[in-house]
């Protein structure tokens, strides 16, 4: 390891007694792989030193595009994912509505009005943003994911596999899309489509 960091220790535990989480994410800069720091090593004993579980992403260095870091990340979620029971009749996710996306809420707020409309749905989680750690671990109850953006596709193919949740993977823009994605939506489901 390149020197240490007892900056990230301290932080940790600072993080665990004044909040205890029930789990602590670390994303680290692509700066650190650049100058060469041992952040694996760095992390592991940082992450050794306290009691709660610490989720860390390292994006490795600056030669990838920013959705690879998205994608990281996300994989390192699925464990959390618990299998339901049973799921809730005519509810979905959203995967996939991030803040980089232009008018990010209000996408969300139409695409939850449509399926409100058109099939009577609701939506249980839009995931990654606003999800608390609850939530992530209830994503497995709905009957339907809703994906954004491709970042999110193997997320929602990992959470099939694992759930048993199909997906559609549609961007509901403009009149002609909208109506293919309601339709991917209805023939996925079964659900009524209430035209």
């Amino acid at each position: 390891s390149l020197g240490e960091y007892p900056q990230l220790a301290e932080a940790l535990r600072d993080i665990e007694s004044r909040y205890s989480p029930e789990l602590i994410f670390v994303f680290s800069s692509a700066l650190l792989s650049v100058i060469g720091a041992d952040i694996d090593s760095i992390m592991r004993d940082a992450a050794g030193r306290i009691g709660t579980p610490v989720l860390y992403y390292s994006p490795r260095g600056l030669d990838r595009h920013f959705m690879y870091g998205i994608e990281g990340v996300l994989s390192r979620l699925i464990p959390f994912v618990r299998p339901v029971p049973a799921k809730k009749a005519r509810s979905y996710n959203i995967l996939g509505l991030l803040p980089d996306d232009f008018h990010f809420q209000s996408d969300s707020r139409e695409i939850k009005r449509m399926l409100g409309r058109y099939f009577n749905a609701e939506c249980s989680s839009t995931f990654p943003y606003g999800t608390s750690l609850l939530e992530i671990r209830r994503l497995g109850r709905a009957e339907l994911n809703i994906v954004i953006r491709r970042e999110c596709l193997s997320f929602a193919q990992a959470l099939s596999r694992e759930t048993g949740t199909p997906y559609v993977y549609m961007r509901p823009y403009g009149v002609g899309q909208s109506r293919r994605w309601l339709d991917d939506i209805r023939r996925t489901t079964g659900w009524a489509l209430d035209e």
